[in-house]
Protein backbone atom coordinates (compact mmCIF):
# COMPACT_ATOMS: atom_id res chain seq x y z
CA UNK A 1 0.00 0.00 0.00
CA UNK A 2 1.43 3.61 -0.96
CA UNK A 3 2.87 5.44 2.00
CA UNK A 4 0.30 7.87 1.42
CA UNK A 5 -2.47 5.81 1.92
CA UNK A 6 -1.34 4.16 4.53
CA UNK A 7 -1.13 7.37 6.61
CA UNK A 8 -4.82 8.39 5.36
CA UNK A 9 -5.89 5.55 6.75
CA UNK A 10 -4.77 5.78 10.38
CA UNK A 11 -5.56 9.33 10.04
CA UNK A 12 -8.90 8.83 9.90
CA UNK A 13 -8.94 5.78 12.46
CA UNK A 14 -7.60 8.06 14.79
CA UNK A 15 -9.20 11.94 14.53
CA UNK A 16 -11.96 10.77 11.99
CA UNK A 17 -14.57 10.41 14.88
CA UNK A 18 -14.75 11.25 18.69
CA UNK A 19 -13.98 8.27 20.46
CA UNK A 20 -11.51 8.16 22.97
CA UNK A 21 -11.61 4.19 23.48
CA UNK A 22 -8.76 2.80 25.34
CA UNK A 23 -8.68 -0.19 22.99
CA UNK A 24 -6.62 -0.28 20.41
CA UNK A 25 -7.54 -2.43 16.97
CA UNK A 26 -4.60 -4.95 15.77
CA UNK A 27 -5.30 -3.90 12.34
CA UNK A 28 -4.97 -0.47 13.17
CA UNK A 29 -1.38 -0.83 15.26
CA UNK A 30 -0.11 -3.08 12.38
CA UNK A 31 -0.87 -0.25 9.79
CA UNK A 32 0.28 2.70 11.96
CA UNK A 33 3.52 0.94 12.84
CA UNK A 34 3.72 0.12 9.54
CA UNK A 35 3.03 3.92 8.14
CA UNK A 36 5.73 5.00 10.54
CA UNK A 37 8.48 2.67 9.04
CA UNK A 38 7.63 3.45 5.69
CA UNK A 39 8.12 6.91 6.41
CA UNK A 40 11.16 6.93 8.86
CA UNK A 41 13.50 4.13 7.91
CA UNK A 42 11.87 1.29 5.14
CA UNK A 43 14.89 -1.11 5.98
CA UNK A 44 13.24 -1.95 9.53
CA UNK A 45 10.67 -4.09 8.04
CA UNK A 46 13.37 -6.57 7.15
CA UNK A 47 14.12 -6.87 11.01
CA UNK A 48 12.34 -9.92 12.73
CA UNK A 49 9.17 -8.98 14.79
CA UNK A 50 9.64 -5.05 13.96
CA UNK A 51 6.01 -4.83 14.90
CA UNK A 52 6.12 -6.13 17.96
CA UNK A 53 9.03 -4.47 19.29
CA UNK A 54 7.29 -1.02 18.25
CA UNK A 55 3.65 -2.15 19.44
CA UNK A 56 3.96 -0.86 22.83
CA UNK A 57 5.29 2.86 22.16
CA UNK A 58 2.68 2.70 19.10
CA UNK A 59 0.18 2.08 21.40
CA UNK A 60 1.07 4.98 23.66
CA UNK A 61 0.22 7.28 20.67
CA UNK A 62 -2.51 6.07 19.54
CA UNK A 63 -4.06 6.62 22.76
CA UNK A 64 -2.69 10.00 23.09
CA UNK A 65 -4.36 11.38 19.33
CA UNK A 66 -7.80 9.77 20.24
CA UNK A 67 -7.74 11.90 23.72
CA UNK A 68 -7.13 15.06 21.47
CA UNK A 69 -9.64 14.06 18.76
CA UNK A 70 -12.23 14.91 21.28
CA UNK A 71 -11.06 18.32 21.98
CA UNK A 72 -11.99 19.98 18.74
CA UNK A 73 -14.94 21.57 18.64
CA UNK A 74 -18.00 22.31 15.85
CA UNK A 75 -17.48 23.95 12.78
CA UNK A 76 -17.65 27.59 12.44
CA UNK A 77 -18.55 29.07 8.71
CA UNK A 78 -15.42 31.02 7.32
CA UNK A 79 -16.95 33.74 5.12
CA UNK A 80 -16.82 37.30 4.21
CA UNK A 81 -20.37 37.95 5.91
CA UNK A 82 -18.94 35.89 9.14
CA UNK A 83 -16.19 38.36 10.22
CA UNK A 84 -19.01 40.82 10.92
CA UNK A 85 -21.35 38.14 12.90
CA UNK A 86 -18.97 35.85 14.46
CA UNK A 87 -16.19 36.83 17.01
CA UNK A 88 -13.83 34.26 16.59
CA UNK A 89 -13.64 35.27 12.43
CA UNK A 90 -13.67 38.92 13.58
CA UNK A 91 -10.69 38.46 16.20
CA UNK A 92 -8.72 35.83 13.20
CA UNK A 93 -8.46 38.67 10.08
CA UNK A 94 -8.18 42.05 10.86
CA UNK A 95 -10.84 42.68 7.93
CA UNK A 96 -13.83 41.18 5.72
CA UNK A 97 -11.30 41.44 3.00
CA UNK A 98 -8.16 39.52 4.52
CA UNK A 99 -10.98 36.59 4.74
CA UNK A 100 -11.68 36.88 1.26
CA UNK A 101 -8.05 36.55 0.69
CA UNK A 102 -7.83 33.66 2.15
CA UNK A 103 -10.71 31.80 0.44
CA UNK A 104 -9.92 33.01 -2.96
CA UNK A 105 -5.90 32.16 -2.60
CA UNK A 106 -6.34 29.06 -1.09
CA UNK A 107 -5.49 26.24 -3.93
CA UNK A 108 -6.87 23.54 -2.26
CA UNK A 109 -10.66 25.08 -1.86
CA UNK A 110 -11.09 26.09 -5.27
CA UNK A 111 -10.03 22.70 -6.88
CA UNK A 112 -12.78 21.39 -4.23
CA UNK A 113 -15.63 23.15 -5.70
CA UNK A 114 -14.03 23.39 -9.19
CA UNK A 115 -14.58 19.30 -9.40
CA UNK A 116 -17.33 17.53 -10.54
CA UNK A 117 -17.65 15.36 -8.25
CA UNK A 118 -18.57 18.04 -5.71
CA UNK A 119 -20.93 20.04 -8.00
CA UNK A 120 -23.81 19.31 -6.03
CA UNK A 121 -22.09 20.08 -2.45
CA UNK A 122 -23.07 23.97 -1.20
CA UNK A 123 -19.69 23.73 1.28
CA UNK A 124 -16.96 22.36 2.36
CA UNK A 125 -15.24 21.51 5.27
CA UNK A 126 -11.56 22.00 6.07
CA UNK A 127 -9.44 23.64 9.53
CA UNK A 128 -7.73 26.95 9.43
CA UNK A 129 -4.70 26.94 10.96
CA UNK A 130 -2.99 30.17 12.23
CA UNK A 131 -0.35 31.29 14.18
CA UNK A 132 -1.12 33.44 16.92
CA UNK A 133 0.88 36.49 18.81
CA UNK A 134 1.13 38.58 21.09
CA UNK A 135 3.09 41.57 21.22
CA UNK A 136 3.63 44.24 24.73
CA UNK A 137 2.29 47.60 23.55
CA UNK A 138 1.97 51.44 24.69
CA UNK A 139 -1.34 52.61 23.86
CA UNK A 140 -4.25 54.38 24.98
CA UNK A 141 -6.54 52.77 27.03
CA UNK A 142 -9.82 53.88 29.60
CA UNK A 143 -8.75 53.16 32.90
CA UNK A 144 -11.66 53.81 35.60
CA UNK A 145 -13.84 55.54 33.15
CA UNK A 146 -10.92 57.74 31.70
CA UNK A 147 -8.96 57.80 28.68
CA UNK A 148 -5.66 57.16 28.97
CA UNK A 149 -2.34 56.95 27.03
CA UNK A 150 0.76 55.13 27.08
CA UNK A 151 -0.88 52.18 28.76
CA UNK A 152 0.77 48.76 28.73
CA UNK A 153 -1.25 46.72 26.78
CA UNK A 154 -1.27 43.52 24.72
CA UNK A 155 -1.88 42.83 21.64
CA UNK A 156 -3.05 40.05 19.89
CA UNK A 157 -2.71 38.60 16.30
CA UNK A 158 -2.98 36.01 14.15
CA UNK A 159 -0.99 35.80 10.53
CA UNK A 160 -0.04 32.32 8.57
CA UNK A 161 -3.87 31.34 7.93
CA UNK A 162 -3.46 28.22 6.21
CA UNK A 163 -6.71 26.12 5.14
CA UNK A 164 -5.94 22.42 4.81
CA UNK A 165 -7.89 19.33 4.31
CA UNK A 166 -10.60 20.44 2.39
CA UNK A 167 -13.54 17.65 2.47
CA UNK A 168 -17.29 17.19 2.00
CA UNK A 169 -17.95 16.37 5.37
CA UNK A 170 -15.97 17.22 8.85
CA UNK A 171 -15.41 13.54 9.49
CA UNK A 172 -13.35 13.36 6.47
CA UNK A 173 -11.67 16.91 7.20
CA UNK A 174 -10.71 15.42 11.05
CA UNK A 175 -9.48 12.58 9.52
CA UNK A 176 -6.96 14.40 6.83
CA UNK A 177 -5.43 16.37 10.06
CA UNK A 178 -4.91 13.57 12.03
CA UNK A 179 -2.95 11.99 8.88
CA UNK A 180 -0.81 15.62 8.95
CA UNK A 181 -0.33 15.53 12.47
CA UNK A 182 1.04 11.72 12.54
CA UNK A 183 3.25 12.50 9.23
CA UNK A 184 4.61 15.51 11.06
CA UNK A 185 5.11 12.93 14.06
CA UNK A 186 6.86 10.46 11.77
CA UNK A 187 9.09 13.66 10.36
CA UNK A 188 10.02 14.14 14.29
CA UNK A 189 11.59 10.44 14.69
CA UNK A 190 13.23 10.93 11.46
CA UNK A 191 14.51 13.83 12.39
CA UNK A 192 16.13 12.38 15.23
CA UNK A 193 18.45 9.74 13.20
CA UNK A 194 19.57 12.19 10.79
CA UNK A 195 20.68 13.91 13.82
CA UNK A 196 22.54 10.81 14.85
CA UNK A 197 23.82 10.15 11.18
CA UNK A 198 25.37 13.90 11.54
CA UNK A 199 26.98 13.51 14.37
CA UNK A 200 28.49 10.48 13.54
CA UNK A 201 29.64 12.50 10.41
CA UNK A 202 31.10 14.86 12.79
CA UNK A 203 32.89 13.00 14.66
CA UNK A 204 34.29 11.03 11.79
CA UNK A 205 35.29 14.62 10.37
CA UNK A 206 36.58 15.65 13.89
CA UNK A 207 38.72 12.14 14.48
CA UNK A 208 40.42 12.90 11.11
CA UNK A 209 42.09 16.70 12.21
CA UNK A 210 42.76 15.87 15.22
CA UNK A 211 44.81 12.79 13.57
CA UNK A 212 45.94 14.83 11.27
CA UNK A 213 47.20 17.63 13.58
CA UNK A 214 48.70 15.08 15.87
CA UNK A 215 50.77 13.63 13.05
CA UNK A 216 52.11 17.24 12.02
CA UNK A 217 53.21 17.94 16.29
CA UNK A 218 54.83 14.28 16.60
CA UNK A 219 56.84 15.23 13.55
CA UNK A 220 57.71 19.03 14.46
CA UNK A 221 58.85 17.30 18.31
CA UNK A 222 61.89 15.51 17.23
CA UNK A 223 65.86 15.88 17.60
CA UNK A 224 65.77 19.59 15.44
CA UNK A 225 63.00 21.43 17.84
CA UNK A 226 65.56 23.37 19.89
CA UNK A 227 67.00 24.54 17.24
CA UNK A 228 63.68 26.23 16.21
CA UNK A 229 63.01 29.47 17.10
CA UNK A 230 60.09 31.02 19.12
CA UNK A 231 58.75 26.79 19.15
CA UNK A 232 57.53 25.96 22.55
CA UNK A 233 57.82 22.12 23.54
CA UNK A 234 54.73 20.32 21.92
CA UNK A 235 54.13 17.56 24.43
CA UNK A 236 51.90 19.14 26.35
CA UNK A 237 49.33 19.62 23.55
CA UNK A 238 50.10 16.03 21.96
CA UNK A 239 49.13 14.25 24.94
CA UNK A 240 45.82 16.33 24.94
CA UNK A 241 45.27 15.42 21.14
CA UNK A 242 45.85 11.83 21.91
CA UNK A 243 43.59 11.54 25.11
CA UNK A 244 40.38 13.68 22.93
CA UNK A 245 41.84 11.36 20.02
CA UNK A 246 40.38 8.40 21.80
CA UNK A 247 37.85 9.88 23.44
CA UNK A 248 36.39 10.54 19.76
CA UNK A 249 37.18 7.22 18.29
CA UNK A 250 35.58 5.36 20.82
CA UNK A 251 32.29 7.66 20.23
CA UNK A 252 32.68 7.37 16.89
CA UNK A 253 32.59 3.66 16.86
CA UNK A 254 29.42 3.58 19.00
CA UNK A 255 27.54 5.22 16.99
CA UNK A 256 28.48 3.49 13.83
CA UNK A 257 27.52 0.18 15.52
CA UNK A 258 24.34 1.74 15.80
CA UNK A 259 23.82 2.90 12.78
CA UNK A 260 25.12 -0.26 11.44
CA UNK A 261 22.74 -2.32 13.22
CA UNK A 262 19.28 -0.27 12.84
CA UNK A 263 18.95 -0.17 16.40
CA UNK A 264 19.30 3.42 16.34
CA UNK A 265 16.10 3.77 14.37
CA UNK A 266 14.24 1.88 16.59
CA UNK A 267 15.83 3.52 19.60
CA UNK A 268 14.58 7.16 18.24
CA UNK A 269 10.79 5.92 17.30
CA UNK A 270 10.63 4.53 19.89
CA UNK A 271 11.65 7.78 22.11
CA UNK A 272 9.07 9.75 20.02
CA UNK A 273 6.22 7.79 19.98
CA UNK A 274 6.52 6.23 23.60
CA UNK A 275 6.13 9.49 25.34
CA UNK A 276 3.65 11.76 22.83
CA UNK A 277 3.50 14.07 25.21
CA UNK A 278 6.59 15.47 25.28
CA UNK A 279 6.59 15.82 21.26
CA UNK A 280 3.14 17.51 20.67
CA UNK A 281 0.00 18.11 22.37
CA UNK A 282 -3.06 20.46 22.17
CA UNK A 283 -3.10 23.37 24.75
CA UNK A 284 -6.50 25.17 25.28
CA UNK A 285 -5.95 29.00 25.43
CA UNK A 286 -8.77 31.12 27.20
CA UNK A 287 -8.66 35.13 26.33
CA UNK A 288 -10.40 37.67 25.86
CA UNK A 289 -10.11 40.24 23.10
CA UNK A 290 -11.54 43.51 22.19
CA UNK A 291 -12.54 44.88 18.63
CA UNK A 292 -9.56 46.03 17.96
CA UNK A 293 -7.12 43.44 19.56
CA UNK A 294 -6.45 43.71 22.46
CA UNK A 295 -5.82 41.71 25.34
CA UNK A 296 -8.88 42.82 28.08
CA UNK A 297 -7.92 41.34 31.31
CA UNK A 298 -10.98 38.71 32.69
CA UNK A 299 -12.60 41.20 35.50
CA UNK A 300 -12.69 44.23 32.96
CA UNK A 301 -15.55 45.95 32.24
CA UNK A 302 -14.68 46.59 28.43
CA UNK A 303 -16.51 44.98 25.97
CA UNK A 304 -14.65 42.11 24.63
CA UNK A 305 -14.87 38.73 22.95
CA UNK A 306 -14.22 35.57 24.66
CA UNK A 307 -12.04 32.94 22.67
CA UNK A 308 -11.60 29.62 23.44
CA UNK A 309 -8.81 28.47 21.21
CA UNK A 310 -7.16 24.76 20.38
CA UNK A 311 -3.59 25.37 20.25
CA UNK A 312 -1.54 22.93 18.23
CA UNK A 313 2.25 22.04 19.03
CA UNK A 314 4.69 19.73 17.83
CA UNK A 315 8.65 19.94 18.40
CA UNK A 316 10.11 22.62 18.92
CA UNK A 317 8.93 24.29 16.00
CA UNK A 318 5.18 23.82 14.99
CA UNK A 319 2.67 25.95 17.06
CA UNK A 320 -0.44 26.97 15.59
CA UNK A 321 -4.30 27.71 16.72
CA UNK A 322 -6.51 25.14 14.98
CA UNK A 323 -10.19 26.05 13.90
CA UNK A 324 -12.75 23.37 11.97
CA UNK A 325 -14.26 25.42 9.16
CA UNK A 326 -17.40 25.43 7.00
CA UNK A 327 -17.27 27.58 3.93
CA UNK A 328 -19.86 27.88 2.09
CA UNK A 329 -19.61 27.94 -2.08
CA UNK A 330 -21.07 31.62 -2.32
CA UNK A 331 -18.05 32.55 0.03
CA UNK A 332 -15.56 32.27 -2.80
CA UNK A 333 -15.54 34.82 -5.64
CA UNK A 334 -16.56 34.08 -9.23
CA UNK A 335 -12.87 34.39 -10.37
CA UNK A 336 -11.77 31.96 -7.76
CA UNK A 337 -14.67 29.36 -7.49
CA UNK A 338 -13.52 29.23 -11.74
Amino acid sequence: MPLSSLFARVGAALFGGSSEADDVDAALLDECVDAIVEAVDPRLKLMPRYRSRLAPATICSIRFLRSLAPRLPDPIELSRDAWSADPYINAFFATPNDVQTCLDRNVELGAFFRDPSNAQLDAAYGVLGMRREERNVLASALVEGEVRRDVAQTTVGFTTHTLLGMAGDIGTTRGLLGEAILERVAGLALERIVAVRDRAVELETRKSMLATRLRMLTLRRGNLQSLAAGEQDPSAEIAALQRELETTAEDHLELKTDLATLDHSFAQIEAVLGEPARHLGMDTIELRVSHTGYKVDAASRETAAALRLNELWIGSNLHAVIVPVCVPRSALSSAASG
